[in-house]
C-alpha cells in the first residue's frame, strides 16, 4: 500500500529482542576489510549520472537504531525513503538518529545525497563490511559532520569511493526534516542496469521487514534501468529519469514522448520539480502513431475533413486506417495542476496498459516559462519477489553501454576471495562475472571533511 500522506516515525514499536539476529551487536572484525579507494584509483566510467543503490528494487533495506535495546529495528522511514515515489515523506526527528542502510552485496559507493523539504544540522556517514552498533570501531567514516543543507539534493563535494556492504547514516538535525529519498550513488549510470524477472521466486518481502507491503512504487518504468536505454537520448528526458535530484530536465508546451520499450501496467505518477504554477498533461498510449494511408470509408463525414495521413487526434481518440480498415484506440489523458506552493505532486489513475507517455507543460505564469523537473516516475505494481534490477556486464567494466545479463546465468557461479584480492570470479548482487586476473585493492584510507 502506498503512503498517501506524510508519515511520522514517532510510533511505538514492540519487538521481542530475542527474535532479533545476533548480528545487530557489535562484531569483532577488522575495519581494514572496508575498502576505501582514492579518487585517482577509482574506476573510470563513461556514465553520466550514477545509479542510486538506496532502493528496494536493488535489494537494499533500512533499519533504525534503538538506543534502549541497542538493536536495529524495522522503521516506517524505509517505505518512504527507498521507493520511487517522491511524494512519500517520513520525518527525521531532531537530535542524533542512526539509520543502517544494508546493501544487497558489497558495492562501490561513490557519493551521497538526501532529498528533503528542509535540512538543518549535520550528517555523518560510516561504512563497514558487517553490522555494528553506532560507535563501534569497525565503522570507517566517509563524511564527518557534513552540513545537511549542503547535501540536500546535492552530492558531497568530496567523493566517497568506498567498497562496502553497510552504510550508517548519523543525522544530528536542529529541526525535524521531512525526507522523501536517500541516495547512495554507485559508479555506473542507471542505463547500465536492467529490470529482469528472477530465475526463481525470492522472499524479499520478508527481508524488507514488517512495514514493507510490496506496494506500487518500487519500480519507475520511466527510469533508465526499466526502459533499457543505452544512455543516448534527449538530454532533458535523461535528466528527468536519471535518479539524481541534482539534475533537472526542462519541459514546455512541446510534447515530450517517453518510450517505455514495452507495454507496462501504470497506475501512479509522481513529479519532483521546481515550484511553479501551471498544468502538466500526461497522455498514456499503448500504440504509437505511425504514418499510414487513410481510408475515409469508415469515418463520419464530419471527421473526414480533419484527417490527413497516419494517426490523428480527434476528441481524445486516436484514429488510423491501415489496409482500408479504420482503427480507433483511446488515449488516456490526465492533468496534474501545479499551484506553486510545493515541488512534489502525484496522481493516481486506473490501471492502464501503456508503452508511450507524452508529457506537455502549460505555464500559468506571465510570461510563460518551462518547468524544471528533477524526477518523473511512472509506477505500477511489481513484485520484488519476482523481479529484480541487475547490473549489466558493461557496468562492471566502466562501459555505460553494457550488455544485459540473464540473472539465471549467474545463479551457479562461485566467488573466491582472499585478503586484498579477488580471483576466479567476482560476485556483485545477483550477477557474477568471471575474472582472469586478481584484483589488488588499496589499503583502508579514511576520508574526512
Amino acid at each position: 500500500m502506498r503512503l498517501p500522506i506524510v508519515i511520522g516515525i514517532g510510533i511505538g514499536i514492540s519487538f521481542s529482542v530475542s527474535s532479533l539476529i545476533a548480528s545487530n551487536s557489535s562484531p569483532s572484525v577488522n575495519s581494514k576489510e572496508v575498502t576505501m579507494i582514492s579518487p585517482k584509483e577509482a574506476p573510470q566510467s563513461s556514465a553520466v549520472v550514477s545509479k542510486n543503490m538506496a532502493r528496494y528494487h536493488m535489494g537494499t533495506i533500512l533499519e533504525k537504531f534503538d538506543p534502549e535495546t541497542r538493536y536495529y529495528l524495522p522503521d516506517l522511514s524505509a517505505v518512504a525513503w527507498l521507493d520511487e515515489d517522491d511524494t512519500t515523506l517520513c520525518t527525521i526527528p531532531t537530535g542524533k538518529q542512526w539509520y543502517l542502510i544494508s546493501l544487497d552485496s558489497p558495492t562501490l559507493i561513490q557519493n551521497f545525497s538526501i532529498a528533503a523539504e528542509s535540512l538543518t544540522g549535520k550528517i555523518t556517514l560510516y561504512a563497514s563490511d558487517q553490522k555494528a552498533v553506532p560507535g563501534a570501531k569497525t565503522w570507517v567514516p566517509l563524511l564527518r559532520a557534513a552540513s545537511a543543507q549542503d547535501l540536500k539534493e546535492k552530492q558531497s563535494q568530496k567523493p566517497l569511493y568506498s567498497f562496502t556492504r553497510y552504510v550508517l547514516l548519523e543525522a544530528d538535525l536542529l529541526q525535524p526534516a521531512e525526507v522523501s529519498s536517500l541516495y547512495l550513488f554507485t559508479d555506473s549510470d542507471a542505463s547500465t542496469f536492467r529490470l529482469v524477472k528472477r530465475p526463481e521466486s525470492s522472499r524479499f518481502t520478508d527481508k524488507a521487514g514488517p512495514f514493507y507491503k510490496d506496494p506500487k512504487g518500487q519500480v519507475n518504468f520511466a527510469g533508465k534501468y526499466a526502459r533499457n536505454t543505452d544512455g543516448s537520448e534527449n538530454d532533458n528526458l535523461a535528466k528527468m529519469t536519471d535518479e539524481s535530484p541534482e539534475s533537472a530536465g526542462s519541459l514546455d508546451q512541446k510534447p515530450m514522448v517517453i518510450d517505455l520499450k514495452e507495454t507496462r501496467q501504470l497506475e501512479r505518477f509522481s513529479v519532483f520539480a521546481e515550484k511553479k504554477k501551471g498544468m502538466m498533461s500526461i497522455s498514456l498510449e499503448e500504440d504509437r502513431a505511425v504514418p499510414a494511408p487513410i481510408s475515409t470509408s469508415f469515418i463520419p463525414e464530419g471527421v473526414r475533413m480533419l484527417l490527413g495521413v497516419g494517426w490523428q487526434k480527434w476528441g481524445g481518440m486516436l484514429v488510423q486506417s491501415i489496409g482500408g480498415e479504420t482503427k480507433i484506440s483511446t488515449a488516456m489523458n490526465r492533468s496534474i495542476p501545479f499551484d506553486g506552493s510545493t515541488d512534489r505532486f502525484s496522481i493516481q489513475v486506473p490501471v492502464t496498459p501503456c508503452r508511450y507517455l507524452t508529457m506537455t507543460w502549460a505555464s500559468g505564469e506571465n510570461p510563460p516559462a518551462p518547468i524544471q523537473i528533477k524526477n518523473f516516475s511512472a509506477m505500477g505494481y511489481v513484485s520484488l519477489n519476482e523481479f529484480q534490477v541487475n547490473r549489466t556486464v558493461g557496468a562492471l567494466v566502466g562501459n555505460s553501454k553494457g550488455v544485459a545479463v540473464d540473472a539465471a546465468s549467474s545463479s551457479n557461479s562461485s566467488t573466491t576471495e582472499t585478503s586484498g584480492s579477488t580471483s576466479g570470479s567476482t560476485s556483485l548482487g545477483n550477477l557474477t562475472i568471471q575474472t582472469e586476473e586478481s584484483l589488488d585493492l588499496p589499503p583502508v584510507v579514511p576520508v574526512s571533511n
